[in-house]
């Protein structure tokens, strides 16, 4: 059971796993509703954004508010997918009335998997108690490969520790806006846990090099992982 993901990433008891990131963040996510489904667990996937279709698990479509609980009751499968309609094979997200209703649920072994392709603080974030957020993550997940060429100045450059620092967090700023809210970028005042993810790292010399320069941005995320999900292993650093 520790090889499993959400273990490793220690969100094992967490109800709401936000995500954002690139392409990686949609394999962290499905490896993650898999390993919560496998335990016996309600994986309740949802986007505020266009989501592709699933390979396994059931959609639940425009599925009415208050009937919510008894649908979940009596779903087959342990990975349920929310949407509020299937349009070009993408679940469009669920209304706003259902996440309302969401929020307000005791749901027993229920695991939350929010994919963030937009304004989290728009989303569920604004409306969440503090034991919700208390209970909540946000992981950001980036492949090696969509890093390696916007950060190669600093992977070739010799500069002073501090200089090196402060010009790499402003530059890594920079990097991450295109892909997540700031909400996910830096330890934040609602208490919810940040985490990093750089994936697909696959050979030793990438990975001492990563090490290296992250080390660099430990104070923005109370955890940074390197690692290949394919190979299901990950290092924190």
């Amino acid at each position: 059971m520790n090889q499993l993901f959400y273990n490793q990433f220690g969100v094992a008891e967490l109800k709401f796993i936000f995500l954002c990131g690139d392409v990686s963040r949609e394999m962290v996510c499905n490896i993650l509703a898999r390993e919560i489904a496998g335990q016996n667990l309600k994986a309740i996937v949802f986007s505020n954004g266009p989501l592709k279709y699933p390979m396994e698990g059931q959609i639940l479509v425009d599925i009415d508010a208050e009937l919510f609980l008894d649908e979940l009751k009596t779903a087959e499968a342990n990975t349920i997918y929310l949407c509020s309609a299937i349009e070009n094979d993408l679940l469009l997200p669920p209304s706003e009335k259902l996440l309302n209703n969401i929020l307000q649920m005791e749901i027993p072994g229920a695991r939350f998997l929010i994919q963030s392709q937009g304004p989290v603080e728009e989303s569920l974030l604004k409306r969440m108690t503090k034991e919700q957020h208390a209970a909540a993550c946000m992981i950001t997940s980036l492949n090696f490969s969509n890093l390696e060429e916007k950060l190669e100045r600093f992977l070739s450059a010799f500069k002073s520790e501090h200089l090196f620092s402060d010009d790499l967090i402003e530059h890594w700023q920079n990097i991450i806006k295109s892909y997540c809210v700031p909400q996910f970028t830096t330890k934040n005042e609602n208490g919810l846990k940040t985490i990093l993810f750089i994936n697909q790292v696959k050979s030793l010399i990438d990975e001492n090099t990563m090490m290296g320069l992250f080390r660099n941005l430990r104070h923005l995320y109370h955890k940074i992982y390197l690692g290949n999900i394919n190979d299901f292993k990950i290092k924190e650093i």
